[in-house]
Parts: C-alpha cells; structure tokens; sequence
C-alpha cells in the first residue's frame, strides 16, 4: 500500500491511503487523465494514462504544454456516453457523504467496484486530486459518490483515438481510407441496421475491427468523409 496526496478545490493537501494495488492499475487509467485525453486527444498525454499520480485534469494538461479542444464537461459527457453504451469499463469507491465532511479530509471511500450505466448517468466529476464523481445539483449529506476512479486505458484509446495517430502521410492515409470504405460498404451490405447507427457507434465498431486486423485506427472525420462519399453517389 503506497500513500497519495489528495488536494481540495482550494489548493489545500492532505495524506490519504491509495488501496489500488500496482498490479491492478497496469491496464487503467485515472478519470482525470482520461478526461484530459478526451480534451486533447494528443499521443504526448500517454504517459498520463500509466500514471497513478493523481493529478488535476488542468494539471495534466499544462505539464505537457497541450490546448485542450473541448471543455471538461463536453468531454465528460462523451465519457458518459462510452460508459453507458459499453465501450469503455470504469471502476470507483463508492461512499455516501458525511454530514460533517468538509474539503482535505479523507474519502471515506468504500471498496473498488465497476460502475453501470446507472451509475454514472447522473453524475459531475468533481476535479480534485483524487477525482471523484458526485449527483448533478447541490451536494448534501447521505449522497452517492464515487473517488479515486478508473477506466480501461485500452478502450479509451480504441474509443477516443488520439488525433495525432490518425493524420499521416498521403499513401497511408490512403490504404487506411480504401480499408475503411470497405469495411463500412460490406457492414452496409449485410448488416441491416448499420445505416441507423450514430456516427460514434460506427466508429466505435469500424476501429474495433481495424485494430484486429492490424490496422490503425480511424479518425470520426475520416468516416464522415466515407459516408458522404457512398451518399453523394
């Protein structure tokens, strides 16, 4: 069991306990780095993603330099989205909030488990070291939270590729593209209900496959210039 310092949204620090094993990080990220990620979708952020130093989502931004390309609430509500729809797993301490807490004291968090969809519906991230999800609204005592949470770096990445790994050269770009086409023309072709699937759902799927094939991921971009392709013919 190592120690962590958990700061308050004042700058204030305190010593709290970290309870997730080495061993069992290896493969997870901080919410915080993952929001970061979302919010730059830039391959200088990995080293957040390995990282089990707790930090703001600001904090991890400025340390590599890096602008982010939406806001936190915009890239939360993305991750939100991954979650319900099943492409990205998040775990976190579940603890009800004492009438007596007050910022820079412990989490009284209970132990690591996975959240739902239903877990993670309603909820704010609340950007302190040591993140932690709380209810939309007005914080009051005896409400659910979740700190200290994770997601599964590599459905983050399948899921928010980082737009970096997706611009390259011209004749890369073109065998990543014509790979791609076919992939949508053939799920087009046999799978009935792809045309009514959302963009981000295609997408999704499409990498998915990409990636067991050996091949790269494709931008949401790239994939919009496919479908309008096939519907201006």
């Amino acid at each position: 069991m190592t120690a962590g310092l958990d700061y308050d949204p004042d700058g204030d620090e305190n010593e709290i306990d970290d309870e997730i094993e080495d061993q069992e990080v290896e493969h997870r990220t901080p919410l915080q780095a993952a929001i970061a990620w979302i919010m730059t979708r830039n391959s200088e952020l990995a080293f957040a993603l390995a990282e089990t130093d707790l930090r703001t989502i600001d904090a991890i931004i400025g340390r590599a330099n890096l602008t982010s390309r939406m806001a936190q609430e915009k890239a939360w509500a993305e991750l939100q989205a991954a979650v319900s729809g099943g492409h990205v797993s998040m775990w976190g301490h579940e603890f009800e909030l004492p009438a007596d807490y007050e910022h820079g004291d412990v989490w009284p968090r209970g132990p690591l488990r996975q959240l739902a969809s239903n877990d993670v519906s309603n909820m704010c991230i609340f950007d302190v070291r040591g993140m932690a999800l709380r209810p939309v609204g007005m914080i009051s005592p005896g409400q659910v939270w979740y700190c200290r949470a994770l997601v599964k770096t590599e459905e983050l990445e399948l899921a928010f590729p980082a737009a970096d790994n997706v611009v390259e050269a011209t004749p890369n770009r073109d065998h990543k593209s014509k790979t791609a086409k076919a992939i949508y023309l053939r799920r087009l072709q046999t799978e009935p209900g792809w045309r009514n699937l959302k963009v981000k759902e295609q997408l999704y799927q499409m990498n998915l496959e990409l990636r067991t094939l050996g091949e790269a991921a494709i931008s949401e971009r790239l994939l919009v210039e496919i479908r309008g392709g096939l519907k201006a013919k």
